[in-house]
């Protein structure tokens, strides 16, 4: 929990392009727990940590 509070895990939907969103690693670790496995949620939420994981090695 504390991860995610530091993460920033705000749940709202931005208004304009300034406003605050939920970073992708609060994403994961908000949503992971409440998803079935194999199912579409779970392969998004696999899909951005892959994501992730790519843009770490690319830089």
């Amino acid at each position: 929990m504390v991860v995610l509070m530091i993460a920033g895990g705000s749940a709202q939907m931005p208004s304009s392009i300034f406003s605050s969103v939920r970073p992708m690693t609060s994403a994961i670790s908000a949503e992971m727990g409440e998803t079935v496995f194999r199912d579409l949620h779970f392969q998004s939420l696999f899909a951005i940590g892959i994501v992730l994981f790519y843009h770490h090695l690319w830089l």
